[in-house]
C-alpha cells in the first residue's frame, strides 16, 4: 500500500450525475509521517474508447494522516458513459476507475411519456432508476404484491402483505403496475377447464383457471389493501402466451368486477399483444370497452401491432 492514495469520485448516487453539476470530487489520504505535494493525472474516455480530456489536477499539500477532498472542475460538456481513469503523479500505472453517466436531470413536471422497468421493491434499485428517470415499476419482480400461491394468498385461511416495500415506489418519486396472476394461485383458487381446447405457447396445454367468484374476492380485498400506493394493476403478464383469448378475457371481466366493488378509481387492464385473429374471441373485452370499463387502462396493448385491422 501506498503513503498516498487518491481516488475520482462523483458524489452522487450510482455516479448518475446532471448537467448541473460542474465538479467531481478529488480526495488525496496521506498515511506517512511527512507532508506531500500531490496532484493527480487523469484520462476521462468515452464509451467509444475516445480520450475526451486529459489532465493533472491542481497541486495540493497533505499533512500526515490527513484526508482532504477537494471539487475539481473537469467535467466535459457532453452527455454520455464516461470512464475516468487516474493516478497520482509520477507514478507509472492507473490506479483506479470511476465510470459515471451524465445526463439531462429528468424533469419534475408532468410529461407525455415516462419510462418504466421490471425492478424489485428494493430501495437502492428504486433510487438508482428514479436517478435514471424512469416513474414506472412494472411486473415482473413485484409477484409479492399480486401472486396469490407465491406471496399474498397461498391458503384459505393465510394472507401476507408487504406494506412496507409497497410504499418504497411513492418514497423515491415513482409509481408501480403490479399484475394480478391468474395462472399463479393454490388449489383451493383453481377451477378445471376442459384442456383438450385451449393450448398456449407457454405452458403447453391450459387445464385450470381460476374460480371467478374466488378471483374476485381475492383481487377485491387485495386492491382494498393496497389502494393508497396502487392506483393501475395488470390482469397477467404476456397473456397471449399464456391463456386463450376466450378464457382471460373472462379473467379480465371478473377481475374488474372485483376491484371495482369497493375502488372506482383503480384502473384495470390487459397487459396483452394478441394478434388480428385472436382479437375476435375477445368478444367479452370489447363490450367492456365499449362501456368505457377498459379506455382507462392505460398500458393495454390491444392495438400493438401496426398491421393489425379490427
Amino acid at each position: 500500500r501506498a503513503e498516498v492514495e487518491a481516488a475520482i469520485r462523483t458524489g452522487q448516487f450510482g455516479n448518475i450525475i446532471y448537467e448541473d453539476q460542474k465538479n467531481l470530487f478529488l480526495w488525496i489520504h496521506n498515511s506517512g509521517k511527512k507532508r506531500k505535494r500531490v496532484r493527480v493525472f487523469y484520462e476521462i474516455i468515452d464509451i467509444r474508447e475516445n480520450i475526451v480530456k486529459k489532465d493533472f489536477t491542481p497541486q495540493f499539500l497533505i499533512g500526515p494522516g490527513e484526508t482532504i477532498t477537494r471539487k475539481i472542475g473537469i467535467i466535459p460538456g457532453k452527455r454520455g458513459i464516461f470512464s475516468i481513469l487516474y493516478r497520482v503523479s509520477g507514478r507509472r500505472f492507473f490506479e483506479g476507475e470511476t465510470v459515471y453517466l451524465r445526463m439531462p436531470k429528468p424533469p419534475e413536471k408532468s410529461v407525455r411519456h415516462y419510462l418504466g422497468g421490471n425492478l424489485s421493491l428494493n430501495p437502492f434499485e428504486i433510487l438508482l432508476n428514479s436517478r435514471l428517470g424512469l416513474k414506472w415499476i412494472l411486473t415482473c419482480k413485484t409477484r409479492i404484491l399480486g401472486s396469490a400461491v407465491e406471496a399474498v394468498h397461498p391458503a384459505p385461511d393465510i394472507w401476507n402483505w408487504y406494506d412496507k416495500e409497497v410504499k418504497l415506489p411513492q418514497k423515491y418519486g415513482m409509481e408501480i403496475i403490479p399484475c394480478f396472476w391468474p395462472a399463479r394461485i393454490p388449489e383451493f383458487m383453481k377451477r378445471k377447464i376442459d384442456y383438450t381446447k385451449y393450448r398456449v405457447i407457454r405452458s403447453g396445454y391450459r387445464k385450470f383457471m381460476p374460480d371467478l367468484n374466488l378471483w374476485k374476492d381475492y383481487v377485491d380485498k387485495v386492491s382494498s389493501h393496497y389502494k393508497n400506493y396502487i392506483k393501475h394493476w395488470c390482469v397477467d403478464d404476456e397473456t397471449e402466451i399464456n391463456w386463450p383469448p376466450r378464457i382471460i378475457s373472462e379473467i379480465i371481466s371478473a377481475t374488474y368486477e372485483g376491484v371495482k366493488r369497493k375502488n372506482p378509481d383503480i384502473k384495470i387492464g390487459p397487459k396483452t399483444n394478441f394478434s388480428s385473429p385472436e382479437l375476435r374471441e375477445l368478444k367479452p373485452i370489447k363490450k367492456l370497452a365499449k362501456l368505457g370499463q377498459l379506455a382507462d387502462a392505460l398500458y393495454t396493448n390491444l392495438n400493438s401491432n401496426p398491421n393489425q385491422r379490427f
